[in-house]
């Protein structure tokens, strides 16, 4: 019971410094309490065995992956290339550079129905009986066709020093 109040007594500790905003700290101790939730649940056997470190290893790399995936996903792109502060950049707009165009080859699949004589087996004594059936065969054919696809030039704004900085897109491609 001990181990379950401590638990939730860190849980609290990381909520508070959610509620207070350090970003990097609340990873840090999440991890930490996985970790211990992992190694918690691991008996002593598993440890001597050499199951218990296993299954720690792989929450750890769990772990890194999802800080790495959560940096370079939601973290980086936020972050201010003059001041160097995370979370400040926000969209201030968005302006059209041009278009590009681009051709690309693609097969479209048509199916024709066509009569063809064939042998059916009855299954009585007289044997197979030739009649007309109707089978659908499939033409292929390729063309070229001509996309478009705008540019743009995203705009950002630091929150806390003023810098602007420009991102160049690409749009969705559209038939033309």
């Amino acid at each position: 019971m001990d181990v379950v109040k401590s638990i939730l007594g860190y849980f609290w500790y990381i909520l508070w410094y959610v509620i207070v905003g350090k970003f990097f700290s609340v990873i840090i101790d999440l991890v930490i309490l996985l970790l211990a939730i992992v190694a918690i649940g691991s008996t002593p056997e598993e440890f001597r065995t050499g199951n218990g470190w296993v299954m720690v290893g792989i929450s750890a790399a769990l772990l890194l992956v999802f800080a790495l995936f959560t940096y370079f996903k939601l973290v980086r792109p936020t972050r201010c290339d003059s001041c160097f502060s995370y979370f400040a950049v926000k969209w201030n707009g968005r302006e059209t550079i041009g278009s590009e165009q681009s051709f690309q080859n693609e097969k479209t699949t048509t199916y024709v129905n066509q009569t063809v004589r064939k042998k059916v087996d009855t299954g009585t004594v007289f044997g197979a009986v030739e009649t007309d059936v109707d089978v659908s065969v499939p033409v292929t054919q390729s063309r070229v066709v001509e996309y478009n696809q705008k540019v743009y030039k995203d705009k950002y704004i630091c929150r806390f020093c003023g810098a602007t900085s420009y991102k160049t897109c690409k749009g969705s491609k559209k038939r033309a």
